[in-house]
This record gives C-alpha cells, sequence and structure tokens, in this order.
C-alpha cells in the first residue's frame, strides 16, 4: 500500500505538470461531436488487434503438423515461440524511441504490414530456418503494433484512459479465445497448417485497409503536439515509479504465460480429466479476462485504478493458489475462470496509470510495461517447466497463483 500511495503521489505531481503545459483538446474538446473521429479511429484499432491477436493463440493445434512438415524435434518446434517473442522484445524496444517522435498511427501501418507480409511468406516457407526468420519478424510487427495501440488509444482518450484500453484489451482477449479455435476449423475443414496463415494475411489486408480508410476520412483530434513534447524519456525510463507498475506486469505476464503454457497439461497430466474438460478450463481463463476488462471499463470511472491492481491481483492470486493446492476438477475449472477475471484488467490500468502519469511520452511508458511483460512471457514458462520437471507438476503450476 506505500508503494501504492508514493505511486499515486508522483501520479498528481505529473498530472499537474501536464495541466500547466498541455491543453488537452482544441476547441471542439467540449464539444461531443469532437469525439467522433476518435471513436471511429478507436473501433477500427479494435478492429485491427482482433486479428492480430489471432496468430498470438493460433499456432497450438498447428503444432504436431507443424514439426511433422518439417521434420523436426519437439525441442525444436519450441523454438518458434522463442523467436516470435525475441522479435517482440526488440520490436517494443525500438517502439519506445520512435514512439514519441514519429506519428503513432505511422508505425501501426508500418507494424501492421510487416505482420501481414510474414503472415504470407509464413505460407509458403520452403525451410525451418526461413520459418524461424518469419516468426520473428511476425512477433516483432504484432508486439509493436500491441504497445503503439496502447500509447494511441491513451492519446485519443485522455479523459478516458481506463475506459477505452480496458475496451481494447476485451478485444485482444476475444482474438486470444478465437484464435486456436480458428486453426482448428479451418484443419477440421481439411485446410493445410500453411493456408491458415495466407487466410489470416488476407484478412489483416482488410482491416488495414479500413483502418487506412477511416484515417483519412475520420483524422484524430489529438493533444496539441507543439506543446508536449518537453519531458526527456530518459526521465521516464529512470523514474521508480514506473519501474514499480513494470514490475507488477512482470509477476502478471508470469502468472497469465504460464497458465497458457502449462495449465491444459497440469488439468489432463496430473488432475487426469479429459482432455476436453482441460481445454474448456483454459476458455473459461479467457472468457473470465473478457468479461474483467469489459466490466472494468465501465466500472473505472467509480474506482480507482490502483484499488483494482490491489484487490484484484490479490483476491485473485488467493482463489487460484488455494484451488491447485486442493487439486479438486471442479473448483479449478471455477477459480481459473475467477482468477481471469478478476486479474484480467491488469494490463490496461497499468498502462492507464504509466500514460496517466507520462501523457508527454505515452510511448515511451506504455513500451516500458509491455518490454517487461515479454521478458516474462519468455522466462517463467521455461522456469516453471523446469519446477515441474525437477519437482512436481503442482510445485511449478503453484507459480501462476503466487
Amino acid at each position: 500500500m506505500e508503494i501504492m500511495d508514493k505511486m499515486t503521489n508522483t501520479s498528481t505531481k505529473n498530472e499537474n505538470l501536464a495541466e500547466k503545459s498541455i491543453p488537452v483538446f482544441d476547441m471542439y474538446s467540449y464539444n461531443k461531436k469532437s469525439q467522433n473521429p476518435n471513436i471511429i479511429i478507436t473501433i477500427s484499432l479494435y478492429l485491427l488487434t482482433v486479428v492480430y491477436a489471432l496468430s498470438v493463440t493460433m499456432l497450438g493445434p498447428l503444432m504436431s503438423t507443424l514439426i511433422s512438415e518439417y521434420k523436426i524435434r519437439l525441442s525444436h518446434g519450441g523454438l518458434v515461440v522463442t523467436f516470435q517473442n525475441v522479435g517482440g522484445i526488440l520490436s517494443i524496444a525500438l517502439g519506445s524511441i520512435l514512439a514519441d517522435r514519429i506519428k503513432k498511427s505511422k508505425i501501426i501501418i508500418v507494424a501492421y504490414i510487416v505482420y501481414g507480409a510474414s503472415l504470407l511468406l509464413i505460407s509458403t516457407s520452403p525451410s525451418y530456418g526461413l520459418l524461424l526468420g518469419l516468426f520473428f519478424t511476425l512477433g516483432a510487427g504484432t508486439r509493436m503494433v500491441d504497445s503503439i495501440s496502447n500509447a494511441f488509444i491513451a492519446d485519443l482518450h485522455p479523459d478516458k484512459r481506463g475506459t477505452y484500453l480496458n475496451m481494447l484489451h476485451g478485444f485482444f482477449a476475444i482474438g486470444a479465445l478465437l484464435g486456436p479455435i480458428y486453426s482448428q476449423y479451418l484443419i477440421n475443414r481439411g485446410i493445410t497448417w500453411n493456408k491458415t496463415f495466407s487466410i489470416l494475411a488476407v484478412i489483416c489486408a482488410i482491416v488495414l485497409v479500413i483502418f487506412l480508410i477511416m484515417l483519412k476520412q475520420f483524422p484524430p483530434v489529438y493533444i496539441n503536439k507543439s506543446e508536449i513534447r518537453n519531458l526527456n524519456f530518459s526521465k521516464v525510463m529512470k523514474s521508480p515509479a514506473i519501474w514499480a507498475l513494470c514490475l507488477i506486469m512482470i509477476t502478471y505476464s508470469a502468472h497469465q504465460s504460464g497458465i497458457n503454457t502449462w495449465w491444459v497439461m497440469y488439468m489432463q497430466d496430473y488432475i487426469k480429466v479429459p482432455e476436453l474438460i482441460s481445454s474448456i478450463s483454459l476458455s473459461v481463463f479467457w472468457i473470465g479476462i473478457i468479461l474483467g476488462r469489459f466490466i472494468c471499463s465501465y466500472f473505472i470511472n467509480y474506482i480507482k485504478p490502483k484499488y483494482i491492481l490491489i484487490w484484484g491481483n490479490l483476491s485473485g492470486g488467493i482463489i487460484l493458489t488455494l484451488s491447485i493446492i486442493i487439486g479438486k476438477p471442479v473448483l479449478l475449472v471455477t477459480a481459473i475462470g475467477l482468477a481471469g477475471f478478476l486479474t484480467g484488467a491488469v494490463i490496461p490500468m497499468l498502462v492507464t496509470v504509466a500514460c496517466g502519469w507520462y501523457p508527454q511520452n505515452s510511448g515511451t511508458a506504455s513500451s516500458m510495461i509491455f518490454f517487461s511483460g515479454s521478458l516474462a512471457q519468455i522466462f517463467f514458462p521455461w522456469l516453471i517447466g523446469y519446477i515441474i520437471e525437477g519437482f512436481s507438476f503442482k510445485s511449478g503450476i503453484i507459480i501462476t497463483g503466487i
């Protein structure tokens, strides 16, 4: 609580500084009509987000076919995710430098083109080495879109960041939930694994064209950019309060990536429940996240972000940890859904707080949050697997609750 109070004091100081130097909107700022362009651009960003989120989770049902196609070992199959995450980390680092110097809409467009081109080339890759390189660029494109879209939304809606960022992440969760369903559906209809990527590339091109049309027809109303670039981004990177947010992001990403990687196997091999129930339990987790984010987009107007972060994480962690200790299947499925619901708003809340403190450098602030999360996504699934291998499944999976 003391840390959060210090963070709140930092927030107040930065907001006071911002009020002195930043006119939030132009002459139309209090006219409801002026919000229409920003709402339309925001909706098109949500559409982009759903489509790129499909690629984040669609790989699961395709892994066995991919391993067979390229005649590689299981351990080498995991390199696909590793290369994707490394590409993502490097692009987020680059984004933290570029986001407050170049128009965010232009960065999103370029990154989405990289994403779509990578999807198309993956569908024609003749070798596994080239495939790994393409997953590197795929990760770079998607993670750049992810971090910059958050900063862009924060710029478009400075007075309601929490609402629109929660909705952005809610649409991401919808795409992530649909990803395995999308790829499994096409495979079941006899479509080859590589064509699932080329079909998604076509969808990607369509939504990007929609976004470009919306930008041209409805230019967004920005904060007055001539007066907001007076804070050096290095000062943001040295802020103890921002690093405290990054630490929270690391712990949450460890929780989420650990569940995404190991939960289904834990339910099948350790709890001994049927495969269908194991898969459904992971879907219940993502449904909980979706509900948590959309509901929070409303309640953020009445509850401070710090309380959502503290009590959501605390209650979700306790419920999940107790269910793992008890080990009853019905309790585990219920607890994983509640954990998703209670902690689902963590990422949008972190971005909301960070961009509220530093509206002058929203790109740098949000990129630091996502960079921290990407590091956790690489390290913690491996750590949990290492603990499972050396001790027990229960010892490893309980990290997701702690």
